[in-house]
């Protein structure tokens, strides 16, 4: 069967109408040129250009019939080319991932700002449901990888989790907030303040809050304009916390002692796309430093 590399070569000979001048066009020798389109000739027991003595070659009618359908070939070639070279940039194609809620707050703004800035013509879907939900996307190949909390991921024989930072879950208030002053306040003090939060397992248990919200934007702002606790990720919060505006309350009963991992989730011997690389790399980094 004939190969675009040789189809390119006739096409360049005829647009040349020379074999020195399509040789040194294609980075070939004259000599490797000839051979090149006498084997086609051999191969089909037709002839593709006839030649003059002043070193001109024209298309026979077969060789101009050729000619056409080869500029065809050669167009949609360079465009699957094109496409390959693209989506190996990230540049082109389209991108569908999970985080839990607790990811989403910490890293989709930089992810989003980032693609949108350096990757406009990329569709991307990200998912933002807790780790049951997201291990079942990803086995069903709807998202290529998914972040969240390992307490919340479903284990799976077809699932590589790798842990990549930690996280501890405690109870933040507002800055000025009555508890901050009250340091040995009892538990039925505590109890007068609204507790929320968003789904949370911890060691296998699903934790249960009087005002339950997956939104962490929502609980953010709400915490910051009332006198409610927040139980949630530090990292959900990071910025708040370094300025001051948020307060995490390590003694609080509902605040945790250990970390928690964050884990990235793929399904196993799948090799994931150059966007989905990218994203995830990116993740990887902001974890790194922000929390090193």
């Amino acid at each position: 069967m004939i190969d675009l590399r040789r189809l390119r070569q006739v096409v360049v000979l005829a647009d040349m109408g020379n074999f020195l001048r399509a040789a040194d066009a294609l980075g070939i020798s004259q000599p490797a040129l000839s051979r090149s389109i006498q084997s086609i000739e051999a191969d089909y027991g037709v002839r593709l250009f006839d030649r003059s003595t002043n070193s001109r070659v024209e298309p026979t009618v077969v060789g101009m019939a050729l000619i056409r359908e080869a500029r065809h070939l050669l167009r949609d070639a360079d465009a699957v080319d094109q496409t390959l070279r693209l989506m190996s940039r990230a540049a082109i194609g389209s991108l569908s991932f999970g985080l839990g809620p607790v990811f989403a707050s910490a890293v989709l703004p930089s992810i989003i700002a980032r693609l949108a800035t350096a990757h406009p013509s990329l569709i991307v879907n990200a998912v933002i449901e807790n780790g049951g939900a997201l291990s079942r996307l990803l086995l069903q190949d709807e998202v290529e990888f998914c972040c969240c909390l390992r307490d919340a991921a479903i284990p799976s024989d077809q699932l590589e989790i790798r842990k990549i930072g930690q996280t501890r879950v405690q109870a933040l208030v507002r800055a000025g907030h009555p508890l901050l002053s009250e340091a040995n306040a009892d538990l039925a003090r505590i109890a007068e303040f609204t507790t929320v939060g968003g789904r949370m397992q911890s060691e296998g248990h699903e934790l249960i809050w009087p005002i339950r919200c997956d939104n962490f934007e929502v609980l953010k702002a709400a915490t910051l304009d009332s006198d409610i606790v927040w139980i949630t990720s530090l990292i959900a919060a990071r910025e708040e916390i370094a300025r001051g505006k948020l307060v995490p309350l390590p003694d609080h009963p509902l605040s945790h002692r250990r970390d928690f991992d964050l884990v990235l989730i793929r399904r196993l011997r799948r090799t994931p796309s150059p966007a989905a690389q990218m994203v995830m790399d990116h993740i990887v980094q902001i974890l790194a430093d922000s929390y090193p």
